[in-house]
C-alpha cells in the first residue's frame, strides 16, 4: 500500500503544484463567454453523453448539446460540498463499466486533463450533467469552490433505452 500511495503521490504532487495558478474568484471574475471562442472549443470537445437510469428506463442527453443550450447563462461560484454525487460511485453505478485498473487510469487521464475554467453543469436537482471530471480535478487540488451552471427547466433526454453501442461517436 505505501509503495502504490508514493507512486500516486510522485504523479499527483507535481500537477497539484502545476495547476495552482489561481484562485476560483478570480477565474470567474476573469470568465469571458465568447461565441467565437466557444465555437470551437465545441468542435474540439470529445463526443460523450450523460446517463440517468429512471425506473428502468436508461436515460441518455448528448452532452455537446447541451453545453450549446447552456452558452449564454453565466456561470456561478459554488461550494463542492453542494455537488451529491461526490461519494457516489458516478461512473460505475449504472453502467456495464468496472472499475478495472485500467478504467481508473483512464479516468485519473481525464482528471488531469480537466480545464476548471470551463464550468460544470448540474440539473435543478443538483446532479452533475457534465464535469465530474472536474470536480474530480477541483477535489484533487484541494478547492472549496467550482464554477457551475444551474440549468431551470429539465431537458428532454436525447434518447431513451439505447444501446451505448449504438450512440454516435
Amino acid at each position: 500500500m505505501m509503495i502504490w500511495c508514493y507512486g500516486l503521490q510522485r504523479i499527483v504532487e507535481p500537477l497539484i503544484n502545476d495547476l495552482k495558478i489561481c484562485h476560483l474568484s478570480l477565474k470567474l471574475r476573469c470568465y469571458r463567454f465568447e461565441h467565437d471562442k466557444r465555437i470551437n472549443i465545441m468542435n474540439e470537445i470529445r463526443s460523450q453523453y450523460h446517463f440517468r437510469k429512471v425506473k428502468n428506463d436508461l436515460l441518455i442527453w448528448d452532452v455537446k448539446k447541451i453545453i450549446e443550450l447552456t452558452k449564454n447563462i453565466k456561470p456561478k461560484i459554488i461550494n463542492l460540498t453542494e455537488i451529491k454525487e461526490i461519494e457516489s460511485e458516478y461512473w460505475y453505478d449504472s453502467s456495464s463499466e468496472r472499475p478495472t485498473c485500467k478504467n481508473i487510469v483512464d479516468h485519473m487521464r481525464l482528471i488531469n486533463n480537466a480545464d476548471l475554467k470551463y464550468p460544470i453543469i448540474l440539473c435543478k436537482e443538483g446532479k452533475i450533467i457534465d464535469g465530474m471530471h472536474r470536480v474530480c480535478k477541483a477535489l484533487l487540488l484541494n478547492n472549496k469552490e467550482i464554477l457551475a451552471i444551474y440549468l431551470e427547466e429539465d431537458i428532454k433526454p436525447h434518447f431513451i433505452n439505447v444501446d451505448v453501442s449504438e450512440l454516435p461517436y
